[in-house]
C-alpha cells in the first residue's frame, strides 16, 4: 500500500468518516482495494498468533514470580490477552463492514486505542517481571 502511496490498513483503523471514505476512495482508484481485505483477513493468523504469544509468555512467567502484586497482574494479562484478541477481531469485522458499506461507517478509533494499550500494558507487565527476576539473580550469584 505504501508503494502506491495510499494510506495504510492502520491508518483506517484510526479514521474518522470523512478520512476513511477518502481512504477507500484512494484504494479504489489504485485498484488495491483487494489487498487490503486480504490485509484484514490475514491479520486473524496475527491475532491468534499474538493471544497465544501473550498467554504463554503470561503464564510462563506467573508460576516463576514470587511478587504477590506482580503474580496477579500476569494472571490478571491472561484474561486481557483474551479481551485484547476479541477486540482485534472485532475491530477486523467492523473494517469490513466499513470497506463494503462505508454509507453505514462505525468508527474502530476506540477499540483500536483499547487493544493497543491492553497489549502494552501485558507487554510491560511481562517485562517488568522478567527484569525484576533478572536483576535479583544477579544479586544472588
Amino acid at each position: 500500500l505504501r508503494s502506491k502511496q495510499v494510506s495504510t490498513v492502520e491508518a483506517f483503523e484510526m479514521a474518522s468518516r470523512s478520512e476513511a471514505v477518502a481512504m477507500l476512495q484512494s484504494w479504489k482508484d489504485a485498484s488495491v482495494t483487494h489487498i487490503v481485505v486480504t490485509s484484514i483477513k490475514l491479520d486473524y493468523l496475527f491475532v491468534a498468533f499474538y493471544v497465544l504469544l501473550m498467554l504463554n509468555c503470561s503464564s510462563h512467567q506467573m508460576n516463576k514470580e514470587r511478587n504477590l502484586i506482580l503474580n496477579n497482574l500476569l494472571r490478571f494479562n491472561i484474561a486481557l490477552s483474551i479481551v485484547t484478541g476479541i477486540l482485534d477481531i472485532v475491530e477486523n469485522v467492523i473494517m469490513m463492514h466499513n470497506i463494503n458499506s462505508i454509507d453505514e461507517f462505525f468508527p474502530t478509533v476506540v477499540i483500536s486505542i483499547l487493544k493497543f494499550a491492553f497489549a502494552g500494558w501485558i507487554i510491560i507487565v511481562w517485562l517488568v517481571s522478567v527484569g525484576k527476576g533478572a536483576l535479583s539473580r544477579k544479586a544472588y550469584a
